[in-house]
C-alpha cells in the first residue's frame, strides 16, 4: 500500500512537468489577448536586457516595452541637424507631456545638444519626429563612463 501512495504521488509530482514540456498555445487567445502577452513578453525581454545607453532613431516608442522607462540623460547623434522628441503620458495623448530638441553641438543653434534629464513613465510613449537621439541611463546627476 505504502509502494503504491509512494507511486500515485511521484505521478502527480510529474504532471505539472509534462504540461509545462507542451509549450504555450496561442492559438485559443483572441487578437486582444495576443497582443497583451506579446506586449508581456517585450517588456519581460526589455526588463532582462543590460545596458548603458541605447539610439533612438525617428519613430513612435512604447514606454515599458520598445523602451525602458525610467530617468535618461538625452544627447543628439546622428547626422541630423536637430533632434524633436515628444513624450505622451499615453497612447491616445493629443498633447505631450514634454517636447524638447537636441541640436548637433558647434552648429550655431540656440538649442542645447542634450536634454540633461529626461523621464520617461511606463505606459507612455516616446516620439522622435526627426533626426536621432542617444538616451543614457541616469544616475542621479552622476554620470558614468
Amino acid at each position: 500500500m505504502k509502494r503504491f501512495l509512494c507511486l500515485a504521488l511521484c505521478c502527480a509530482l510529474m504532471l505539472p512537468v509534462a504540461g509545462l514540456a507542451s509549450g504555450v498555445d496561442v492559438s485559443s487567445l483572441d487578437d486582444t489577448a495576443l497582443e497583451a502577452l506579446l506586449d508581456a513578453v517585450l517588456a519581460e525581454r526589455l526588463a532582462r536586457r543590460e545596458f548603458a545607453s541605447f539610439l533612438l532613431e525617428q519613430g513612435e516608442y512604447r514606454i515599458g516595452v520598445d523602451v525602458p522607462a525610467g530617468a535618461f540623460r538625452v544627447v543628439h547623434e546622428g547626422l541630423s541637424y536637430i533632434t524633436d522628441i515628444t513624450v505622451y503620458d499615453s497612447p491616445g495623448d493629443s498633447y505631450g507631456s514634454f517636447y524638447g530638441q537636441v541640436a548637433r553641438q558647434g552648429e550655431g543653434f540656440s538649442v542645447s545638444d542634450e536634454i540633461g534629464r529626461l523621464v520617461l513613465s511606463d505606459g507612455g510613449v516616446l516620439k522622435v519626429t526627426s533626426g536621432s537621439a542617444r538616451f543614457f541611463a541616469d544616475a542621479g546627476g552622476v554620470r558614468f563612463e
